[in-house]
């Protein structure tokens, strides 16, 4: 954040920006319904879910940290290292599709709170469900990331967040009796 490199990150993010916006359809990248909170009760929920937050933050930097660390010391041949990796990335992405690629679909889904349709993997009503999903993000994206592939962790900590809230509120949703959440 030196002065000297300002004019730099401002060319480059005004190039994103223009490339973005020539490559994609006018579209909004992640679209949610409004919502308001009516009751500060409620904020004991977002207390809850802050602590939640937290948790599968520090998980997801502990895990990282310790897969690069492992994978450094272990891989003999180099090449040994994004293969063996690779394949458990795609190993975890069989048992559930829905972990591969930057889930943008899958969190507007979420965002919306829609249902998909059955034959996409397991179905997403349930809280453990989309807990795990959370849970299989972070161990998928440590993996990429250590193996050298790492296309980034912006959209893996959206995915991440919003299986996090969505598994959050639907497991509460039934106990939760103060107001609407």
């Amino acid at each position: 954040f030196a002065i000297r490199h300002m004019s730099a990150v401002v060319l480059a993010s005004v190039a994103a920006a223009v490339t973005f916006g020539s490559v994609t359809p006018d579209e909004e990248v992640l679209v949610a319904g409004s919502y308001t909170m009516n009751d500060p009760r409620q904020l004991v929920l977002y207390a809850g879910l802050s602590v939640l937050a937290v948790l599968a933050a520090y998980l997801f930097l502990r895990l990282l940290d310790v897969v690069e660390r492992f994978s450094d010391r272990n891989a003999r041949p180099t090449w040994l290292r994004p293969v063996g990796l690779g394949l458990l990335v795609g190993g975890i992405c069989y048992l559930d599709p829905r972990l591969s690629g930057t889930g943008q679909g899958f969190v507007n889904e979420l965002l919306l709170d829609t249902r998909f349709e059955e034959g996409t993997g397991l179905t997403t009503n349930l809280p453990w469900v989309l807990l795990a999903l959370a849970l299989g993000k972070i161990v998928a994206t440590s993996l990429t990331a250590a193996s050298g592939g790492s296309g980034g962790a912006f959209m893996p900590s959206l995915f991440i967040g919003a299986t996090l809230g969505a598994g959050y509120a639907k497991l509460v949703d039934p106990v939760w009796g103060g107001s609407e959440i």
